[in-house]
């Protein structure tokens, strides 16, 4: 557990994931705007469901990792639920359930994932900023 812990919790990962979403959304926003042709919306779907994939795996690592506190973050509430539908969202449209209205569902929780983009990058600086001043120490006290 300590190692997954190490994992799920590294800047590295943390990094990682908070790029994905970013690049995801970015994507998405691009999409949108119609800026992109229409041959970039696959790199697109492949870029989202890639992202999707990191999502799972890190709430997958933090759940391992937190055990049963997990649940006491409403943001790992909200993590959770909007990974859980993105699967069921994507995975009824890809077993080719619903009709045009429905296969809409993974474009709107991909807007989700851009609030999530924007949590994860807020608490990736709030890590940083808490590992340079634990490097700094403590404020020197400089005698008149």
């Amino acid at each position: 557990r300590s190692r997954v812990t190490d994992v799920a919790y590294s800047l590295p990962w943390q990094l990682g994931v908070c790029g994905g979403a970013m690049l995801d959304t970015i994507a998405m926003l691009l999409i949108v705007a119609e800026v992109l042709p229409a041959w970039c919306t696959p790199v697109h779907e492949a870029i989202s469901l890639a992202v999707l994939v990191l999502f799972t795996v890190d709430i997958a690592l933090r759940l391992i990792a937190e055990g049963p506190s997990f649940f006491s973050d409403r943001w790992n509430i909200f993590d959770l639920a909007l990974v859980l539908l993105s699967v069921a969202a994507n995975a009824y449209v890809a077993f080719g359930g619903g009709s045009q209205a429905t296969k809409q569902a993974p474009v709107i929780m991909r807007a989700f994932r851009a609030i999530r983009a924007v949590i994860l990058a807020y608490r990736t600086i709030e890590r940083l900023e808490q590992g340079a001043r634990s490097r700094r120490g403590p404020p020197v006290q400089h005698r008149a």
